[in-house]
């Protein structure tokens, strides 16, 4: 559903990953797939009662120690690069963020698991985004850099607007809204002109005669005006890079 890209209300997310634990955990899943889970929670505990009631005793008193301390800390970022040598990247990851190493977990979420919906989860879990914290606003700003990396590749002007609009760079999102193709301007800066042709309708569909585009929602035409309606002016006309931007606003 793509949750985590426009949701920033942290009690909601909470919820969530509550629920996903829950359900894991009635599923009956192994443990080292529900440690992800319990660690974007911050239930250490838990995951070793998890382990314990699964016969895993050594886990279980792995878990039961405090990592964000010595000298379990090092103990613990040792067993996780262990770990990442073994490919085993959610369980990795969870001892990364139960250790409290930020970089090296998002790191795996971003390089090893390829999800950056978990990146941006762990971004908005652990850390208060507000002004004064520039190390969490730089970490979710680098996170949604590699969202519109992703959205320039795949064409996808929703996934586009959202990255942007969550970087606070609202007139590159608006313009995004306005001309998707900016993006296959991005995508195609050394490719021939041939291959832009055909990347600029990647998923045009001869039907009934007639040319159709599916490569959007046609919901997103809608949304757009309800974005210009509703955003305040002043705010965009400071944030504004392209000078066309006051012209999207009505009367």
């Amino acid at each position: 559903l793509g949750l985590c890209y426009w949701c920033n209300d942290v009690s909601l997310l909470k919820k969530c990953v509550d629920a996903i634990g829950k359900q894991n955990l009635k599923n009956k899943e192994p443990p080292e797939k529900m440690g992800l889970w319990y660690a974007l929670l911050g239930k250490r505990t838990l995951l070793a009662a998890v382990y314990k009631a699964n016969k895993e005793p050594k886990f279980a008193q792995f878990f039961s120690q405090d990592m964000s301390v010595e000298p379990h800390k090092s103990k613990a970022l040792k067993n996780a690069f262990a770990l990442l040598k073994q490919k085993r990247f959610e369980l990795c990851a969870s001892i990364f963020i139960f250790c409290g190493a930020k970089n090296e977990a998002l790191d795996i979420l971003l390089r090893q698991l390829h999800d950056e919906q978990l990146a941006i989860l762990y971004v908005r879990l652990f850390f208060d985004l507000s002004e004064n914290d520039i190390e969490g606003r730089d970490y979710l700003k680098n996170v949604y850099q590699k969202v519109y990396e992703k959205a320039v590749k795949a064409y996808d002007p929703w996934l586009g607007f959202l990255s942007k609009w969550n970087c606070q760079e609202y007139s590159k999102g608006l313009e995004i809204l306005t001309n998707p193709d900016v993006l296959v301007v991005e995508n195609n800066n050394n490719n021939n002109e041939n291959d832009r042709e055909s990347l600029i309708f990647p998923q045009v569909k001869q039907q009934n005669n007639t040319l159709k585009f599916t490569g959007i929602n046609t919901s997103l035409q809608s949304f757009r005006a309800y974005i210009l309606k509703s955003v305040p002016i002043r705010r965009l006309e400071q944030e504004a890079s392209i000078s066309s931007a006051p012209s999207f606003f009505p009367g």
